[in-house]
């Protein structure tokens, strides 16, 4: 593990920051189901880049905070803050507070970087969570909800075991398109949160038409997948 130093934090805003302004304040109430993942880890993930010797890091830093301010003028809530109010009925309920107070950049510097992902293939899974979100209606999605509210559940770490598989991100996004003055990035990491076992994390790739893969499991799990020949001929191919 390499040391991390933090160099600074700055709170960054969106832009035409006023906080006078009433329409900088407005509320969203959680539903159920972003209720339920509260106890969770924030969702992490990061980008690697090279770092050129004749870099201004000075100037960088600057562009990156303009760029992470122009970004969150379409993600009010990311500037906001988790709010949680007690009712007389013994009841609570949790909402963000859109009033642009600002997210926290860190400058941060590190001595080292992991190894390079690696790429592969997926099609089956995601046909299958194409055929689960097909069958979804209204109805349902509202049975749901009130059985929820009836008997809450939150995910935590407890609700995964050796038989479960957890599929996030997606290939949709071009996380290599994120060009900040250093080219194209390296390589995409996910944080501590979300290295569970089972998760697979998916990322376009960096060659056109090709994806990445993040797979977390247990060394058991990993040994026996390259004990597999069958297994091992389709992911090498």
């Amino acid at each position: 593990m390499s040391s991390i130093q933090v160099l600074s934090t700055t709170p960054v805003h969106a832009p035409n920051h006023n906080p006078c302004d009433p329409n900088y304040h407005h509320t969203i109430d959680l539903t159920p189901w972003d209720l339920q993942f509260l106890p969770f880890g924030v969702n992490q993930k990061g980008l690697i880049y090279h770092h050129p010797s004749n870099l201004d890091t000075s100037n960088q830093i600057e562009h990156l905070k303009h760029s992470l301010s122009s970004t969150l003028e379409f993600f009010p809530p990311f500037t906001g803050r988790l709010k949680i109010k007690e009712h007389e009925d013994n009841t609570i309920s949790c909402s963000i507070t859109c009033n642009n107070v600002g997210a926290l950049f860190v400058h941060a510097v590190s001595m080292k970087v992991g190894d390079l992902l690696q790429d592969n293939g997926l099609g089956k899974g995601a046909l299958e969570m194409n055929k689960m979100i097909a069958l979804q209606s209204d109805e349902m999605l509202k049975n749901e909800y009130e059985s929820w509210l009836k008997t809450p559940s939150f995910i935590t770490d407890a609700k995964f075991n050796c038989k479960t598989l957890v599929g996030s991100s997606s290939p949709w996004f071009d996380v290599y398109g994120n060009d900040f003055g250093w080219g194209k990035p390296v390589g995409v990491r996910t944080g501590g949160a979300n290295k569970e076992n089972g998760n697979i994390c998916v990322f376009q790739g960096v060659e056109k038409d090709s994806m990445d893969l993040e797979v977390c499991l247990s060394h058991e799990t990993l040994e026996a997948i390259g004990n597999d020949p069958e297994f091992m001929n389709v992911a090498s191919n």
